[in-house]
């Protein structure tokens, strides 16, 4: 009977398979094997070979994360007007990694949300100033598809019922007129 291989850190099903298929049966194995000895199993490199050794905890599927590397250059980016993917590209990672950094990293995804926010106040700041020669239609371009803002409009309705009714009736129009406020047209 063997180990189960995957309870070492950085080893999962796949990285298992391999090491099994290379001889090595339980963890000990494993552990007493060389950096250049695991190095030569298939889908492993020195660098993952040397994290298994080593028991590093922040590698998982073979190579170790760039975040701590990264993690600066994608707050910076998180504080303009780019959108996420601009923003991962920034940081020269995925927008699929970002989103793993943040999913993974709660410290980091808090300070990327407050950057974003930011960037979005600094936007809509500049907007609404007179004096800066911001396209205000471009603003709310980069609002919508930056920062997933949602336009929406706010229109005031009176409603006069010639009949009274509870929630729980049908509404329909035959009974219930409306007309914008301040217009006078029914």
């Amino acid at each position: 009977m063997t180990e189960d291989l995957t309870s070492i850190d950085g080893v999962g099903s796949a990285i298992a398979d391999e090491l099994r298929d290379a001889g090595y049966t339980t963890a000990d194995d494993v552990r007493e094997a060389t950096v250049d000895e695991l190095a030569d199993v298939h889908l492993l490199g020195e660098a993952s070979a040397t994290a298994i050794l080593e028991d590093e905890d922040d590698v998982h599927g073979g190579r170790p994360s760039k975040f701590e590397q990264v993690k600066d250059d994608l707050l910076e980016a998180a504080e303009s007007f780019l959108n996420l993917k601009q923003v991962a590209n920034k940081g020269g990672v995925s927008r699929s990694t970002l989103y793993k950094y943040l999913d993974e990293h709660e410290e980091f995804s808090d300070s990327f949300k407050r950057a974003r926010a930011r960037a979005a106040d600094q936007l809509v700041q500049r907007a609404l100033d007179p004096e800066d020669d911001i396209d205000t239609t471009f603003a709310r371009f980069l609002l919508e598809r930056s920062f997933k803002f949602i336009k929406t409009e706010r229109q005031e309705v009176d409603l006069n019922a010639d009949h009274s009714f509870d929630a729980s009736e049908g509404v329909t129009a035959e009974f219930v007129s409306y007309e914008e406020a301040g217009n006078g047209n029914k």
